[in-house]
């Protein structure tokens, strides 16, 4: 299994994990893709507002560019196509919001999955396969029906998710912290390849909110108000999770983790079947 946290994008392919997986998104939408050239590729994206189109189009262009790898070194199978590489799209999330947040963001997807397609015509044919947004994903009383999407990367069959905390990979406050940075354009973060079996975290700078002790000492209900854009539908552990990260901002300097100048990533080895294990780095701290 590989997890993709909001703002991550990850791909991967069959020979790599059996599933790749997002969940925890009301507001937000989870943009899986899928094709096939030599080995089955997925891609996917938990995407938190809308303004990463740079980054969708990357998501996209990705498939094209290790199909003409997979060509290149003539390792074709029966899935090989001399044509357009077909790629499906699945889109899950949102839901009829008082302050129309999820239609913006079902809006972005959608248009600018209808422009790369012209765009990309000669080459690339979008297949949405599944969209379950906004209006398409409330349960009439204004509460998302679908939270999580995980993709089968050997079938393509795709499935609604919830995601046990133990499953969801290795440094989840840290993957967590980004959310709370200020690092100038908001790009998606590329966790995971098809030709490395790990997850990176590329150096980013965080650090607690002023108010970060306040945070830590409201109650839920003041939490959700202050830090969810949906509180009124978010999961019973979310207040759980944003003080666990809160905590982990507040204990951990930015340079012991990515180096005094930020330039040493950290990743983390695919151990066994969802175990992972930290990859030794020349002497992070201090650096």
């Amino acid at each position: 299994l590989l997890y993709v946290a909001q703002g991550e994008v990850g791909h991967a392919t069959s020979s790599q994990c059996e599933v790749v997986v997002s969940d925890q998104a009301t507001t937000c939408h989870i943009i899986a893709l899928r094709s096939c050239s030599y080995l089955p590729l997925v891609s996917l994206a938990h995407v938190d507002g809308a303004c990463y189109e740079d980054c969708i189009r990357r998501m996209v262009r990705y498939h094209l560019d290790f199909a003409a790898v997979e060509h290149r070194d003539e390792k074709k199978t029966e899935h090989s196509s001399p044509g357009k590489l077909v790629v499906e799209v699945h889109v899950v999330g949102g839901f009829e919001d008082a302050d129309g947040t999820s239609r913006n963001i079902s809006t972005f997807l959608i248009s600018l999955l209808d422009r790369i397609a012209y765009e990309e015509s000669d080459s690339i044919r979008l297949v949405l396969k599944t969209c379950a947004i906004s209006s398409m994903n409330d349960n009439g009383h204004g509460c998302p029906i679908g939270r999580g999407l995980g993709i089968n990367c050997i079938s393509g069959d795709v499935f609604l998710a919830k995601v046990a905390h133990q499953m969801r990979g290795p440094a989840v406050e840290l993957r967590s912290a980004r959310i709370w940075s200020n690092s100038g354009v908001k790009q998606l973060s590329l966790v995971h390849e098809p030709f490395y079996n790990s997850i990176s975290i590329d150096p980013f700078h965080f650090e607690p909110p002023s108010c970060a002790g306040t945070l830590l000492s409201l109650s839920d209900k003041m939490l959700l108000k202050l830090t969810s854009t949906s509180p009124e539908v978010e999961e019973d552990d979310f207040c759980d999770g944003i003080r666990s990260t809160l905590r982990f901002m507040s204990g951990v300097r930015t340079s012991d983790i990515f180096g005094r100048n930020l330039t040493h990533p950290v990743t983390f080895g695919r151990i066994g079947t969802n175990d992972w294990k930290l990859r030794e780095v020349s002497s992070a701290k201090g650096q």
